[in-house]
């Protein structure tokens, strides 16, 4: 089963996408900021960050290149509920995030876009064959 990490500064949020997903995946962890998000990843090496993209101390635009050096094979998932659809899949698309998932569908979507990222054929033998962020295809859910 597929190891997920939550990263999201808002405790409500960041619960209900615990109690979603627990029932799909095995959760890692959860953290509340950029910072916990990096060393969480460090510790845990999960197949899968579901990082919110705007969050105090380090948002998640900073965190995408940290985890894609300490750990190139596992996916990202951004969320967010403040941005419009467009810039979302833009920050996604250039900090190099395979998906972005607005919070508001997060219900409907989230689950098949980590099992979409899980499938990527790039992610074989759990390291990328294509880690270059310009070339890779990412899946975006808005």
């Amino acid at each position: 089963m597929a190891c997920v990490l939550v990263v999201d500064n808002h405790d409500g949020v960041r619960s209900l996408l615990l109690s979603l997903l627990s029932r799909h995946f095995e959760l890692c962890d959860e953290a509340e900021n950029g910072r916990q998000a990096v060393a969480k990843v460090a510790k845990f090496y999960p197949d899968v960050v579901v990082l919110d993209l705007l969050m105090p101390e380090m948002n998640g635009m900073e965190v995408v290149p940290r985890i894609r050096k300490m750990a190139p094979s596992t996916g990202i998932v951004l969320i967010s509920g403040c941005l419009p659809p467009r810039l979302g899949l833009e920050a996604a698309r250039i900090s190099g995030a395979e998906a972005y998932v607005e919070k508001y569908t997060a219900v409907r979507d989230l689950i098949p876009t980590i099992e979409a990222v899980l499938q990527d054929p790039s992610r074989r033998n759990g390291y990328r064959q294509d880690d270059c962020p310009q070339t890779r295809r990412p899946t975006f859910r808005a």
